[in-house]
């Protein structure tokens, strides 16, 4: 004969057994001492929690022989047949298994039955959120009037999937989470119980990877006796999660943090190579990083590890800024989303840990941008537009080869060459060629310039990529088509009727506003061509543009292919 697991042995039989969940108890002894009793209940809340626990003891309370009260004999035969399961007049419905309008049709014919020999009859539905929605109609008119001495309770997980209709008819109670504390106080009185041999560090490791989940921890509890019986040892709690300890985690994430890539790398290897589960090593690697960012915001007192983990941790949380903290958490936390849709997931928890360790320095290499030949990062240029004729980089389209010069990644650099000539205008080479041996471009001018040209234009939609994204994205490639004392007239590369309804919001157009004040340095309205209240008198046309129909012209395709052929050094075949 098998044994009986812990979670069934030692399952709660009266309200104080229980562990927890103190406002559920005192409501539900105060219903049965004062005689007010709901006719319908709805339990919910995680896993384990004790739901559907508590429905049999409200059902042994109310109907023991010995009286009712809030705590039942257990000896009876009817506290004994609720208890096993037998009792006529106690009826367990899994929905789960249940689930269509046929099966509700036979509860609402039985349940006008007096009870036989209980004096309530109990109905206790089990993940009643898996009914059908007509199994809920049927059920919905027996619920709200049942028969004198009927009670449903309907036990959940997910009460968000039960009907509102549903919901107005009963009284839900929620159960929450166990705290560590109440698991670890549980656990500690089972192996006292089993006459069970461990450390306190065991049940704190065993009462954290509960998730908060009574019977998680005393199926967990339950499957390390099995395998080491009445003597457990850290090390073998640690062996069955497939977990590693906590400062072999603190030095894997010092190197993280201090972008040590061979050394993070072979930590993680070498979990993998002693056994470790990788889903159990993202979750310890996510419960270090919380107590270091306890340790940041100053909440020391609301971790509970040994001391010498707490000062490894402080001395992590020390040597590095909250952003990265948080950076980290993130990087993390996805990675455990996405572990269930990789067939390799300790190669995906090393490639995330790397590009946790290159996010700051791939940042700093797209703030300084480099020469086209050698550039293997984006530069932060303004789009081309069609009409301009960029100088010392491109000449007229022709099927020459193009020459290669960083001219091309400054336009802020550029003066206005007219369309005419295809030879650059050497006073501007010398300060380019100066800035290609710095590395870096000097940065365009936010001040106010006093002329409105397609030029400035393309610094303040830029400047608008950082400020406001979906903005930059409706603007880009947009040309200045008409200019006033008092107004600016500016043509979309993609005139759709959703890109002209986001910047009539008001939001984007006080942002247009104050971009247009700060860089042409004075107030301009923003139109489109043809929007309501654009000047119809003809204002001075931006001419290093081309004409409004000219987006797309062959001579400007050839320009942008001369363009993109330079950035990747390849050459037209």
């Amino acid at each position: 004969m098998s044994a009986e697991s812990f979670y069934r042995k030692y399952r709660s039989q009266t309200f104080d057994q229980i562990v927890g969940q103190e406002h559920i108890k005192q409501t539900l002894s105060n219903a049965i001492t004062n005689d007010r009793l709901s006719h319908a209940y709805i339990f919910s809340g995680p896993r384990g929690t004790g739901k559907t626990s508590m429905a049999r003891i409200l059902a042994k309370s109310i109907n023991c022989r010995t009286g009712k009260g809030v705590a039942p004999c257990l000896t009876c035969d009817l506290c004994t047949g609720i208890t096993q399961g037998s009792s006529v007049d106690v009826i367990e419905i899994d929905a789960a298994s249940n689930t269509g309008v046929d099966n509700i049709r036979e509860l609402n014919e039985k349940i006008n039955f007096m009870p036989v020999e209980c004096e309530y009859k109990i109905y206790i539905i089990d993940e009643v959120h898996m009914l059908s929605m007509g199994a809920f109609n049927a059920l919905l008119k027996t619920l709200e009037e049942p028969p004198s001495k009927t009670i449903f309770i309907l036990a959940t997980t997910e009460a968000h999937k039960i009907p509102v209709t549903i919901h107005s008819r009963c009284q839900q109670l929620h159960f929450r989470n166990l705290s560590l504390d109440e698991i670890k106080t549980h656990l500690d009185f089972i192996a006292k119980e089993e006459s069970i041999e461990l450390e306190d560090k065991c049940l704190t490791a065993i009462a954290r990877n509960s998730g908060g989940c009574m019977r998680d921890g005393l199926s967990l509890f339950n499957q390390i006796y099995s395998f080491k019986g009445n003597k457990i040892t850290y090390g073998d709690v640690l062996f069955i999660l497939g977990s590693t300890e906590d400062h072999h985690l603190i030095a894997f994430l010092t190197h993280v943090f201090a972008k040590d890539d061979a050394k993070a790398i072979a930590a993680l290897q070498t979990f993998i190579n002693d056994g470790a589960n990788v889903t159990q090593v993202i979750t310890d690697i996510l419960a270090v990083l919380r107590r270091v960012m306890l340790i940041k915001l100053k909440l020391k007192n609301e971790i509970d590890c040994d001391e010498l983990t707490l000062l490894a941790c402080e001395k992590l949380a020390a040597s590095i800024d909250l952003d990265s903290l948080k950076e980290a958490l993130d990087t993390y936390a996805q990675t455990e989303i996405d572990l269930r849709w990789f067939s390799k997931p300790d190669l995906l928890l090393q490639v995330r840990s790397l590009n946790l360790m290159k996010t700051k320095t791939a940042e700093l290499r797209s703030v300084i941008p480099v020469t086209p030949v050698t550039s293997t990062a984006p530069v932060q240029t303004p789009v081309q537009t069609q009409g301009a004729t960029p100088k010392a980089v491109f000449q007229k389209p022709v099927a020459a080869a193009p020459i290669q010069s960083t001219a091309s990644t400054l336009p802020h650099l550029r003066k206005k060459v007219p369309q005419q000539s295809p030879t650059p205008i050497p006073a501007v080479v010398a300060p380019q060629e100066k800035v290609a041996k710095r590395g870096a471009p000097s940065p365009a001018s936010e001040g106010p310039t006093g002329s409105v040209d397609n030029e400035t234009w393309d610094n303040l939609v830029t400047a608008l990529k950082a400020e406001r994204a979906a903005l930059y994205s409706v603007l880009r490639q947009s040309r200045i088509a008409q200019v006033s004392d008092t107004s600016i007239t500016v043509a979309l590369k993609q005139d759709f009727k959703f890109f002209r309804e986001k910047l009539k919001e008001q939001g984007n157009k006080d942002v247009l506003h104050k971009m247009i004040e700060k860089y042409f340095g004075k107030r301009l309205n923003f139109f489109l061509p043809g929007e309501d209240g654009a000047p119809q008198a003809p204002g001075q046309t931006v001419q290093d543009r081309a004409p409004q129909s000219a987006f797309s012209t062959p001579a400007n395709d050839n320009q942008r292919i001369n363009e993109i052929v330079t950035m990747f050094e390849g050459s037209i075949v």
